[in-house]
């Protein structure tokens, strides 16, 4: 009886020493790829031992964090060289799949490659808002860009004289007195007008005068040549009419005498100099039509 009872208890000493074995489960998704949006421990730095995968599919939550803009530009500038650098390894785990030809990961990392090319367009499009949006701010730096260069004073350059009248010096550079001008008319023999050899101006050739007129800039009375044209059916006969007046008597307006004067800059030339500027002066329409007029009478009688 005590042997059975010795030998009893040494039994169940023997089996409380007795290790127990260790059986290697697999995990029922061995040899499977991760799921879509997965980041293994290359990307970011998970441990080899964790089975936790950490998604980046944009939610709600996620896409307000990434179109946020954050407190300064280098951390905008960091998360998306992350962006950039998750996308760069996604195009290289799929080009090495399909090398391999394993047809899950291909299928896999092409998902994974659209996603991170969507997250990236996101953080890409906040950044260069939030770039924009710091530009437009700054006045200073907005007023830089469409500054002009600085120069010397154009008035100091043009005659020596900041004092001095821009627009007067360069009319008397532009448009010099001649002093000769009488004297070359009177060696013309320039004789007082018959007014019985000036024919009457007619108004088909007011009408053939407007006709080859352009639409251009106005002069100083702000009328152009679509003004003309389009009263020409009321306004012909009452051109004429003036137009003959002023051939007979040869008064001509002082008003059809004043030009609006308008400076161009020559390309290539000093513009602060009164040679680097071409002057245009713009007549008036009236004083245009009338010349019109006066040349076509020149052209018949020379032909």
């Amino acid at each position: 009886m005590q042997d059975t009872i010795r030998q009893g208890s040494k039994k169940r000493r023997a089996f409380r020493r007795r290790p127990k074995r260790r059986t290697s489960q697999t995990s029922p998704t061995a040899g499977r790829p991760p799921e879509v949006g997965a980041i293994g421990e290359e990307e970011d730095g998970v441990n080899a031992g964790e089975n936790q995968s950490v998604r980046i599919r944009a939610s709600a939550a996620d896409r307000s964090r990434v179109v946020e803009p954050s407190s300064t530009s280098d951390d905008g500038l960091q998360k998306l060289t992350k962006l950039k650098q998750g996308l760069n390894k996604a195009q290289k785990k799929l080009q090495a799949a399909k090398r391999n030809g394993a047809v899950l990961q291909i299928e896999h990392w092409q998902q994974e490659l659209l996603e991170r090319q969507r997250l990236y367009r996101i953080a890409l499009f906040a950044a260069k808002k939030r770039a924009r949006d710091r530009f437009y701010a700054s006045l200073k730096d907005f007023s830089s860009c469409i500054r002009g260069p600085k120069s010397k004073s154009s008035a100091a350059v043009l005659n020596g004289r900041p004092d001095s009248n821009q627009a007067e010096y360069l009319l008397q550079k532009l448009f010099p007195r001649d002093d000769d001008r009488q004297r070359g008319l009177d060696r013309a023999g320039v004789r007082p007008i018959n007014r019985d050899l000036v024919e009457e101006v007619t108004e088909d050739e007011v009408l053939q005068a407007i006709g080859r007129l352009k639409i251009s800039a106005p002069g100083s009375d702000g009328v152009n040549g679509e003004v003309l044209k389009k009263t020409a059916p009321q306004l012909a006969a009452k051109w004429a009419e003036a137009f003959t007046y002023i051939l007979k008597t040869g008064e001509y307006p002082e008003e059809w005498k004043d030009g609006k004067c308008i400076a161009l800059s020559k390309p290539g030339r000093d513009i602060f100099t009164a040679s680097g500027w071409r002057p245009v002066v713009l007549l008036r329409c009236a004083s245009k039509l009338l010349e019109s007029v006066i040349a076509e009478r020149l052209l018949h009688s020379l032909a």
